[in-house]
């Protein structure tokens, strides 16, 4: 990272800040050359890299220093909150990664959930239309099975796969069985992303909880 000192001030400013002081100069991306510099009245700060902080804190340069290299900008100050203001800092922060982690879990569950479930060598969703109508198959069944009705012919018929095939279900228990998969595959992986969130709520390093381990198959 280049900055640049101005001589006359010793304020150190970026090539963004030098193009707003010079709006009628045009700058290239990788700054002023020499002639340009001496123009200006500037010279090149080339900085370290900082050091590592808490979402928290924050890192100050210290002012930059004359070498035989040229300015350098070597040192830098960690600040931030102290005392009850610290311990409040980072309870916010760890719930910030908290709810991070549940986000990522969520985001997992329904990139699952889109996969849909595999049944009898085809695909079926699981989204909240399908498995109402799905549901609705169900009690059919039952009341067929009971011997209130008969099996209809458009269940018999097959239900619809992703990819738009039939798979015939021509007994109420054939329905049943369709709708008792997907649903078990659908609650399965719903309960297993709420363990894991769960976990993650109390965690003191939500990071180091995996997400993509463990789901139900």
């Amino acid at each position: 990272m280049l900055t640049y000192r101005i001589r006359d001030t010793a304020q150190v400013i970026t090539l963004g800040q030098l193009a707003n002081l010079h709006p009628l100069l045009a700058f290239p991306a990788s700054g002023p050359d020499a002639d340009m510099l001496d123009h200006l009245g500037l010279d090149v700060v080339h900085y370290a890299p900082p050091p590592e902080c808490q979402t928290w804190e924050t890192v100050v340069p210290a002012d930059p220093v004359l070498t035989d290299k040229g300015w350098y900008q070597t040192g830098w100050a960690v600040v931030g909150p102290k005392g009850d203001a610290l311990e409040d800092a980072v309870a916010a922060d760890l719930v910030r990664r908290r709810a991070a982690k549940v986000d990522a879990i969520n985001a997992e569950r329904d990139r699952r959930l889109a996969l849909g479930v595999t049944y009898s060598g085809k695909v079926f969703a699981t989204d909240a239309l399908t498995r109402t109508d799905l549901g609705g198959m169900a009690t059919t069944a039952s009341l067929v099975l009971a011997g209130a009705l008969d099996w209809p012919d458009s269940y018999a018929q097959g239900w619809i796969a992703a990819d738009n095939t039939r798979l015939p279900l021509p007994t109420p228990q054939d329905g049943v069985a369709l709708a008792a998969t997907v649903a078990g595959a659908y609650s399965a992986t719903v309960q297993y992303a709420r363990d894991l969130k769960d976990a993650a709520l109390v965690s003191d390093n939500p990071e180091g909880i995996d997400i993509m381990a463990g789901w139900p198959s």
